[in-house]
């Protein structure tokens, strides 16, 4: 979250949705990247109401960068909508932490130098989190290591062309673990687009992605995914592609080595039949 940092070009709005049965009481903590409590406020959210808040609020100053912990007397959802210049994007909120977290869309100069990205971590533990970063590239293979502190209840980020151990080009996915529990969000910039996802705890054998197009609605909708693989075998990965009437298109097979990331781009992907 943020309130005009970086040149006051970066904002934040963020909401919450009461999802249960009652009028919640919460309180919303502001912790900057040092892990100071730099302020709170108190409000109420009636019985399933969505409630906005739009960060630059009188207790934050300009420049202010870091998270928010938001408690309630009754089970809430949130979401976060950073604004970063002129780009809008949103990731989902956290119930809790986990001692590992994986970010599989990563970029340092790539695809002609316009792919770039920036990973933040949010430590949620009753401590100082010592925390490291891996980075894996598309091959499997570690590009780089870092280790740091975050502050009990900080949130930190780390853009990805900054970080000198990975060459120009780099694309991959990152292994994050700590000994707090941590929450990671992953931050890419596609050329002048700027997207954000969760990171994750852990991996599963199933995955189901709602949202793809290849040349769709006049030619202008397509998609890409990423699929990381969070073992340290390598992973044989079946890709099923269903149209909006489910029925089964094509079928895609592919090897992902351990804890590397592998992209797919719909429109020029081969598969049967």
């Amino acid at each position: 979250l943020f309130r005009a940092a970086f040149g006051g070009t970066y904002n934040a709005a963020f909401y919450v949705q009461n999802v249960g049965g009652s009028l919640a009481s919460i309180t919303i903590e502001y912790y900057d990247s040092a892990g100071a409590l730099t302020c709170s406020s108190t409000d109420t959210v009636a019985s399933l109401a969505s409630k906005g808040y739009w960060l630059p609020v009188s207790c934050l100053p300009a420049g202010w960068v870091g998270g928010a912990v938001v408690t309630s007397d009754q089970p809430i959802v949130t979401v976060g909508r950073p604004h970063v210049g002129a780009q809008v994007t949103t990731y989902n909120g956290f119930s809790a932490g986990a001692a590992s977290s994986y970010v599989p869309m990563l970029f340092k100069g790539a695809f002609g130098g316009t792919y770039n990205a920036a990973l933040y971590v949010q430590n949620v533990g009753t401590d100082t989190a010592n925390i490291t970063i891996k980075y894996y590239d598309s091959a499997g293979a570690l590009t780089c290591t870092k280790t740091d502190t975050v502050a009990k209840l900080a949130s930190k980020g780390y853009w990805v062309p900054g970080e000198t151990c990975l060459p120009a080009g780099w694309v991959g996915g990152a292994v994050i673990t700590s000994d707090q529990p941590i929450v990671t969000v992953g931050r890419p910039h596609v050329g002048a687009q700027v997207t954000t996802y969760d990171g994750f705890t852990s991996g599963s054998l199933n995955s189901y992605l709602p949202m793809l197009f290849k040349a769709a609605f006049g030619g202008s909708y397509n998609a890409a995914f990423y699929v990381q693989n969070t073992e340290a075998s390598a992973a044989t990965v079946t890709t099923k592609f269903y149209d909006s009437a489910g029925a089964l298109t094509c079928t895609s097979s592919d090897t992902i080595p351990a804890l590397s990331t592998l992209g797919f781009w719909v429109p020029s992907l081969t598969c049967v039949p």
